[in-house]
């Protein structure tokens, strides 16, 4: 039986202490992924999932795996149609895996998979981002001087994207 949460963070166990602040900041599920299985566990394990934020290692246009497998789109791999609720936030904050038309076709993947008859944003980062091995986890972050970049896209509730914006680590709009 699949259990409901409004906030999900699915992360690479060596991420955890992020994954653990995650849960600190206001509550939810967070779920280890060390292979694909795991990815589909977790979307046939939770329902109306509004929050769904997923912290692996990426490359642009795909999810690289602790087990060595690698993510490249979503057609298929998540069965449960109420894993994602209506105008939900999906975030990959994963390395790279946003950057070039690799990263573009990737965030479609998931708005046409996850978002159709349903609507809303997918966002992805584009730069390298690093977890600091500090007593006290500040979370990631994009590197001071690596312009990074943070594309959003919204999608409607067909799964066809209506608007899409990218910023920069302070916010600005590139």
């Amino acid at each position: 039986m699949s259990k409901p949460v409004e906030n999900l963070f699915l992360y690479d166990p060596e991420f955890e202490a992020a994954a653990r602040a995650y849960l600190g900041d206001g509550g939810g599920e967070i779920c280890p992924v060390k292979s694909i299985q795991d990815f589909k566990d977790a979307g046939n394990n939770y329902t109306s999932v509004k929050f769904l934020m997923v912290i692996l290692h990426g490359l642009p246009g795909k999810l690289v795996l602790a087990s060595g497998g690698q993510i490249l789109g979503f057609q298929g791999l998540i069965e449960n149609s109420s894993f994602i609720q209506r105008e939900a936030r999906i975030l990959f904050a994963s390395c790279l895996v946003g950057a070039g038309s690799e990263g573009d076709k990737f965030i479609d993947s998931v708005g046409k998979n996850f978002l159709a008859g349903k609507g809303g944003y997918v966002g992805a980062t584009t730069s390298i981002n690093l977890i600091p091995r500090l007593p006290l986890n500040i979370g990631p972050f994009m590197m001071p001087l690596s312009f990074g970049r943070l594309k959003v896209k919204r999608y409607d509730d067909q799964g066809n994207e209506v608007a899409s914006r990218t910023v920069d680590r302070h916010g600005i709009r590139r």
